[in-house]
């Protein structure tokens, strides 16, 4: 099986936390990492923009990603949420064999 990670900016903290639990409860993804605090600074509507956000990283099976992504953009409080897969390479197999052993549960 392989693994890769759900890159999902967020707008704070309780917004992360809801996605992580939402994707973890339908068993699209193993774990959630929340990375508080971070600056963003981007163009939208033809404006420069600065927020502080949240990271969601999300570790999950990487064939079920189309179905992560969907559920993410789909539960996402912004229009235009960015949600990305990441490929992880090298995981140690005890690592692979729990991520597998819970997204495979719910087949």
């Amino acid at each position: 099986m392989q693994i890769a990670l759900a890159y999902i900016p967020c707008k704070d903290i309780d917004e992360a936390r809801k996605l992580a639990t939402t994707a973890i409860n339908e068993k699209l993804a193993a774990c959630g990492n929340i990375v508080p605090g971070v600056q963003s600074i981007y163009s939208w509507k033809d404006k420069i923009e600065e927020s502080t956000e949240c990271v969601l990283l999300l570790k999950h099976k990487r064939s079920d990603f189309p179905l992560l992504r969907k559920l993410m953009c789909d539960e996402h409080s912004y229009d235009t949420p960015c949600v990305t897969q990441i490929d992880l390479n090298n995981t140690n197999k005890s690592y692979l064999d729990w991520v597998s052993s819970f997204v495979d549960s719910k087949e």
